[in-house]
């Protein structure tokens, strides 16, 4: 996500004031972070581009033109600092739907981060601007601070946590183990339901049996996990889930490659189930915090994949799903590689995990994608062009061959429904 912001000038729309864009930039940042398809966001931009306030275009910076800070850019400064090492490990469920509590993992130690649903142009005789949560661990370790880093005083309710929370985000620390491994249970159990839906969006007549061993399989890998989560040796079930779904997936993948299950919404099913298993290695890291050095033992089969991969897409074809999935393999055993150089070994010892056992499905997932041939560039002039019956267009086709040898090429012109057949307009050699 690049260029998302909120400018603070007097007038024009979307204007805000600084209290607001303060709380809707982290708001922001703290969304993404537990958004799968969200890689990286951008916040536009770090300084106003000009003074005249009255044009909120040249307003959306975190200091004004002169680099005076704005409330927004301590308020950024507490997120990065707090969640600076962030993986994203739990939430949980307060029973009201306009708040959020989410958990991460920073550095080996748990952080959760609370707020309030709520907009600047909500009624607050209609949604009320804060509410109040009760967390269900002891008070005794807890440490919060409001969106600035002031330390805000703790208190108790029925033996648990008690935070009034707004608009503007609060963290937490020291909040107990149990707490955590629950959180992680809810992440688990909705990515669970998210991958299940995209199982049962590749139902066909044909296929139905199939995909119901799959989800068989899924529920029963998420029982398993949550399981894990609970008892007193977690690391080793957490362990055994990732390996069963990375294994699910490469059934799933096989199923492709035969062409039982149709190719783009099977895709979009192995990747609700990868990241599941990013999310059971979260917890897993956190259940294998103390962990002394560890050996790495992932490049053999990160090698074998890329190694086969690179032999069929070959120097002039594509094949995106195979590419994102060899580079995520390829990226796991470099963190494995970076976590032990720092002395995380319980990162280490999760990524290299990650990188060994994803490596085979990657492979099915090679396997299951054809090589699309690019060699042969084609442009066409004029892109867009008016035309009437009885009168002709011109168009210039121009074809590049990038290849070493030489190309059969056949260029054919597809015209609407209705209009006559399509024709074959050039066969030739480049």
């Amino acid at each position: 996500m690049t260029e998302g912001g909120w400018p603070t000038a007097k007038a024009g729309y979307p204007s805000v004031s600084e209290e607001i864009q303060r709380d809707y930039i982290v708001r922001a940042f703290l969304n993404y972070l537990v958004t799968d398809q969200v890689k990286a966001y951008e916040y536009y931009n770090y300084k106003n581009d000009g003074t005249d306030d009255r044009y909120y275009d040249i307003f959306w910076g975190i200091t004004d033109n002169d680099g005076r800070p704005k409330l927004a850019y301590g308020a950024v400064n507490q997120l990065m600092t707090t969640l600076d090492k962030a993986r994203y490990i739990g939430t949980w469920d307060t029973t009201d739907p306009d708040v959020a509590v989410h958990v991460f993992l920073n550095g080996g130690e748990p952080v959760l981060v609370a707020w309030k649903k709520v907009d600047h142009k909500d009624n607050p005789a209609v949604k009320p601007p804060v509410s109040t949560i009760t967390l269900p661990f002891d008070a005794a370790e807890v440490r919060v601070k409001d969106i600035n880093g002031a330390e805000v005083p703790v208190t108790t309710a029925n033996g648990g946590v008690q935070l009034v929370v707004s608009g503007s985000p609060v963290y937490l620390t020291g909040v107990s183990p149990q707490f955590v491994f629950q959180a992680a249970t809810k992440l688990l159990q909705g990515k669970q339901q998210s991958a299940a839906s995209k199982l049962n969006a590749l139902k066909t007549p044909q296929n139905t049996a199939q995909i119901e061993a799959d989800l068989a399989e899924l529920n029963r890998i998420e029982t398993q996990l949550e399981a894990a989560a609970g008892s007193v040796n977690q690391a080793a079930g957490l362990e055994q889930g990732i390996k069963d779904i990375y294994t699910i997936m490469v059934q799933i993948a096989n199923q492709l490659k035969n062409g039982s299950l149709e190719r783009a919404p099977g895709y979009v099913a192995l990747e609700a189930l990868y990241n599941m298993a990013e999310s059971a290695s979260v917890a897993l890291s956190y259940a294998l915090g103390g962990l002394s050095a560890n050996n790495l033992d992932y490049a053999s089969a990160v090698q074998a994949l890329t190694t086969s991969f690179n032999v069929k897409k070959g120097d002039y074809s594509v094949m995106p799903i195979s590419t994102a999935a060899v580079l995520r393999t390829n990226r796991y055993g470099r963190l494995a590689e970076a976590s032990k150089a720092r002395g995380s070994y319980a990162e280490s010892y999760t990524y290299n995990l990650l990188g060994r056992e994803f490596a085979h499905a990657a492979s099915a997932i090679v396997e299951s994608e054809s090589a699309t041939f690019i060699g042969v560039l084609a442009n066409v002039v004029p892109t867009q062009a008016n035309g009437e019956a009885g009168y002709a267009n011109t168009l210039t086709l121009s074809l590049v061959n990038n290849t070493e040898v030489a190309q059969q090429v056949q260029v054919k012109l597809k015209v609407p429904n209705g209009w006559s057949p399509p024709k074959l307009l050039l066969q030739r050699r480049l």
